[in-house]
């Protein structure tokens, strides 16, 4: 059971993505927290067109932004945030963990991503999954989630894509 399913276990919307890493687990856990994701030419983009700054993208600068830690365990890190992402600013809450599974007002968004760690081969080879769930707090959140969702979607997939690359490239 990955930790995504504490956190968001009912959800409208779902996308995975993996990749073989040659690693340890250890060394993806520490890469995650300090790759610099802006590496990848086209999330430099997606990111500008969002209106992230082009400066280091990493997993602790998206937290610094708003995304919050979740969890993290040996094999899982788990972060999250509680949105409306169909605004520009994003109207993004900020909240712990267990406000964060608490979380019921209406017309917001809670979108969670793992990065989960499996071995395949021993601490050589891992299957590095992420997985990113969204749940409408209601109708209306749903409603203008899908519209946003239906011209973002394969842009997020891309972003989920090229993270994983990246985190391969610098590891191997």
């Amino acid at each position: 059971m990955m930790l995504i399913d504490k956190y968001v276990p009912e959800f409208d919307y779902s996308m995975a993505n993996s990749k073989q890493i040659h690693g340890s687990k250890r060394q993806i856990l520490s890469l995650l927290h300090d790759v610099n994701f802006n590496k990848s030419w086209l999330m430099r983009i997606l990111f500008t067109m969002r209106g992230v700054p082009n400066q280091l993208l990493t997993l602790e600068k998206l937290i610094e932004d708003g995304l919050v830690v979740l969890e993290e365990t040996e094999d899982e890190i788990i972060i999250g945030l509680i949105g409306q992402p169909w605004k520009w600013n994003g109207n993004v809450l900020s909240m712990t963990p267990d406000e964060f599974i608490a979380f019921r007002e209406p017309n917001f968004m809670k979108i969670a991503m793992n990065f989960y760690i499996e071995s395949l081969c021993g601490d050589d080879i891992q299957q590095v999954i992420t997985v990113t769930r969204m749940y409408g707090t209601n109708q209306k959140a749903k409603k203008m989630f899908s519209r946003y969702w239906m011209m973002i979607s394969p842009f997020s997939s891309i972003i989920r894509y090229e993270m994983l690359r990246v985190i391969k490239l610098e590891l191997e």
